[in-house]
């Protein structure tokens, strides 16, 4: 077939088949001749490829044959491979890029096409005041995770099926923030405690003793998650999309105890409450005086507004889960027992913490220092002297 116009379109286009393949593309010209002339240059391209193929043996594979090979003889097996499943459906469900697209012509181009497409990919972002959903661009971390499945799967095809893949394609992650871990100084701390309501400051503590994430705090419940017989509280997990509810526990201390102690009587199903100050709020009515529920919204608003006026805004309430990891790994200097309070599944998570903890550090350079021989120190102070003297000489 010689170019031709579709319907609609001011292009022409190219359409013919070779190797038992249909190739079609646009010209990007409406002028006749040189439509021509890109066909021809397409032709000699595909017969190309094609003899490459023969050449090295490699049979033609398409996009959507090559990731369902990698899901069923690899992801299926791990305990990522739902995650890394739902990457690379979307590619082809969303029609970033088309299903039957052959591997050999996933080039650059199309890579940083899935990379635009992730960016335009809003993320949920919890709900606000109204109970609204929210939604926020994707991380370049984020982003990186569906490159890496696509790389892995390309990989995976020539690799183990000896599919032929585009010469020049190079898959380039790209630059990541470095992880914020900040926790709260003691005068910090001191600073929003002076300030905070005292409705606000039980929980505050509970939180600066046990690491454990908002969501997990504000959802505590009497009857099914704290357990004083058995000293013990029960939690729910930060739950990732298409996961099963884990839970953690957290066992009660002295001064847990006597927090959690002080909050029985104020309401009978959940833990934590705040006394009403207004008789309206958004969305809801209180009565004055009264204790109610404290909910993710009220807790983040009133958090914000204590750590503004201590002069800290940039303190989140996340950063009090890393300072109760600081202080215990600064304590026990037992990386596992940080691990074990804050529930991470794997202590590299929990790694983190020592590069910012320089305390046991600190002690090791000073121990060095007292052990330096009196002499070198003595000798460098004399090679100092004999120099400064050759320099006036």
């Amino acid at each position: 077939m010689s170019v031709f116009k579709p319907t609609g379109t001011a292009h022409y286009w190219y359409k013919f088949q070779r190797g038992g393949r249909t190739f079609s593309e646009p010209t990007n010209t409406a002028d006749k001749t040189k439509a021509k002339a890109v066909e021809r240059a397409a032709k000699i391209a595909a017969e190309k490829d094609i003899a490459a193929e023969r050449e090295s043996g490699r049979a033609p594979m398409t996009l959507d044959k090559a990731f369902g090979f990698y899901y069923v003889e690899n992801l299926a097996h791990l305990p990522s491979g739902a995650d890394g499943q739902r990457e690379l459906r979307w590619i082809i469900e969303q029609k970033v890029l088309p299903a039957d697209m052959p591997l050999h012509k996933v080039s650059n181009a199309e890579i940083e096409t899935i990379k635009t497409k992730r960016r335009e990919k809003l993320k949920r972002s919890g709900r606000d005041e109204k109970g609204r959903p929210l939604f926020k661009a994707p991380t370049a971390a984020s982003i990186n995770r569906t490159l890496m499945y696509v790389r892995a799967a390309l990989y995976w095809a020539r690799d183990k099926h000896n599919a032929l893949l585009h010469p020049k394609l190079g898959i380039s992650l790209l630059p990541e923030a470095e992880p914020r871990v900040r926790g709260a100084t003691a005068e910090q701390e001191a600073a929003v405690f002076a300030v905070l309501r005292e409705d606000y400051a039980d929980l505050i503590d509970f939180t600066l003793l046990t690491g454990m994430r908002l969501d997990a705090v504000i959802s505590l419940r009497w009857r099914e998650d704290v357990d004083f017989a058995a000293g013990t509280i029960t939690y729910q997990k930060k739950r990732k999309r298409g996961q099963a509810v884990r839970t953690g526990i957290v066992p009660i201390t002295p001064e847990i105890e006597t927090i959690l102690r002080r909050q029985i009587g104020r309401h009978r199903l959940m833990v934590w409450t705040f006394v009403a100050h207004r008789a309206k709020g958004k969305g809801f009515e209180y009565e004055i005086g009264k204790r109610y529920p404290i909910t993710y919204w009220n807790l983040r608003t009133r958090w914000q507004r204590a750590a503004t006026k201590a002069g800290v805004p940039g303190l989140r309430f996340h950063d009090l889960r890393h300072t109760a990891a600081l202080r215990m790994l600064a304590k026990t200097g037992n990386l596992v027992n940080v691990q074990m309070m804050l529930g991470h599944a794997n202590i590299a998570t929990s790694r983190k913490y020592t590069e910012m903890d320089l305390s046991a550090l600190r002690a090791a350079m000073i121990e060095a220092e007292a052990a330096r021989p009196a002499r070198v120190a003595a000798d460098a102070s004399e090679n100092v002297v004999a120099l400064k003297r050759g320099e006036a000489s």
